[in-house]
């Protein structure tokens, strides 16, 4: 018996899904900190073009239960985000001035808490991120 030729969208794998919401999420934070195509890295206070911006991390990007979340994502420039391993100093210091003492205490309790993202939550960051660049844009 043969099946029916339907146009079915298949389901996209938790990887690919994974890695567009890495994308739109890094996209969203640096346009919306940043003005006039320029932003200021939260670690080393310099301003930078847009396209010289990362998405940075002060908790880092394999504890999933932060990975996305807005006071854990910051610009920073490349140089600091990828080749300082972050300069988590400077971030810290920066973080504590934007949200108060207790953020990093909080951001570390935070990331202890397991998540496993589901195919739909993951399909549906990816969607409010878009929207939310679609309105920055």
């Amino acid at each position: 018996m043969k099946t029916s030729n339907t146009t079915r969208k298949k389901p996209r794998k938790l990887k690919t899904l994974v890695r567009l919401a890495d994308e739109v999420h890094s996209k969203y934070v640096r346009l919306k900190e940043t003005e006039n195509g320029c932003g200021v890295c939260v670690s080393c206070g310099e301003v930078k073009p847009y396209d010289k911006l990362d998405c940075g991390h002060f908790v880092g990007r394999s504890f999933m239960s932060t990975r996305y979340w807005d006071k854990n994502t910051h610009i920073q420039c490349i140089s600091c985000n990828r080749f300082h391993e972050g300069a988590k100093d400077e971030y810290a210091l920066w973080l504590i001035k934007k949200y108060g003492v207790g953020i990093i205490e909080e951001l570390n309790k935070k990331k202890r808490e397991i998540k496993q993202w589901e195919p739909h939550e993951l399909e549906e960051l990816i969607k409010d991120r878009r929207a939310k660049i679609k309105e920055l844009n």
